[in-house]
């Protein structure tokens, strides 16, 4: 299973229950929008879907949760092992 840590602009860190450490770097796409990510983990192959919500303000935010908002796939650009116990 893999647990997301922190969320640092188009950076995802995460843990997964085999004992890595991982970081995710994604392109998400134009504007204020929900992305789909797909993190498979590259020691054991667990893999996880999540949905993010990329927006630049609170209305922007409240636009997205209230409608009928697309989803976008994420492009996922590198996954790597920060750290293995």
């Amino acid at each position: 299973m893999i647990t997301v840590d922190k969320i640092n602009k188009h950076t995802l860190e995460y843990r997964c229950s085999c004992g890595i450490t991982g970081e995710c770097m994604f392109k998400p796409p134009e504007g204020n929008v929900i992305m789909l990510l797909e993190i498979k983990c590259p020691m054991c192959g667990s893999l996880e879907h999540l949905k993010l919500m990329k927006y630049d303000s609170e209305k922007s935010k409240k636009l997205l949760n209230n409608n009928d908002s697309e989803l976008h796939w994420t492009i996922v650009i590198d996954n790597k092992i920060k750290e293995e116990k």
